[in-house]
């Protein structure tokens, strides 16, 4: 017999929700600014188009210099994250346990909050210690994942208005002006 903890259930739940809103979000966000940096260097992609260069290599540069920065945020964020979802997590506990708290204390005197039942078929129910205490690790297969996906949304950021701009020719670039 499985037993499931619903509130940890809804909060993981909540927590891989909220992290695919992040990333779509984030996606449109980093498009939006990489479109605005490609507008603002419309005229030197043009210029360097009209000079031979291909549209291929100009979008990898750019592609280049977004993972670049993208690594190193990657590398700044992988540093301090243990400390920072290790905090997340001790706050997490901290409300349940206090929500469990407050729940019992609202269904009466004479229930053991240290059992998950509430008293009900003493006899057929392990005995269950309460979580005090969450130890979080994040390991290289986290902090992978985690670049990976980071990396995949500034290249899809990078690539799709990207190939916008470079779908005009170098004349109607230098020609059309802001």
């Amino acid at each position: 017999m499985a037993i499931t903890v619903g509130p940890i259930n809804k909060t993981a739940d909540f927590a891989s929700l909220t992290v695919w809103l992040v990333a779509v979000a984030g996606t449109a966000i980093l498009a939006l600014i990489i479109a605005f940096n490609l507008r603002e260097r419309r005229k030197e992609m043009g210029i360097l188009l009209s000079l031979g260069e291909k549209k291929h290599k100009l979008l990898g540069q750019h592609l280049v210099e977004v993972v670049g920065c993208a690594v190193l945020a990657i590398g700044f964020a992988a540093a301090g994250s243990q400390f920072v979802a290790q905090g997340i997590g001790d706050q997490l506990l901290s409300g349940q346990v206090s929500s469990a708290r407050n729940s019992a204390a609202d269904q009466g005197p004479g229930q053991d909050l240290t059992d998950p039942t509430g008293g009900a078929n003493k006899e057929d129910t392990p005995e269950a210690e309460p979580i005090d205490t969450i130890d979080i690790e994040l390991g290289a297969d986290d902090i992978g994942a985690v670049g990976a996906t980071g990396l995949g949304i500034a290249a899809l950021a990078t690539l799709v208005p990207g190939i916008r701009v470079l779908r005009l020719n170098p004349r109607d670039i230098l020609t059309k002006g802001d």
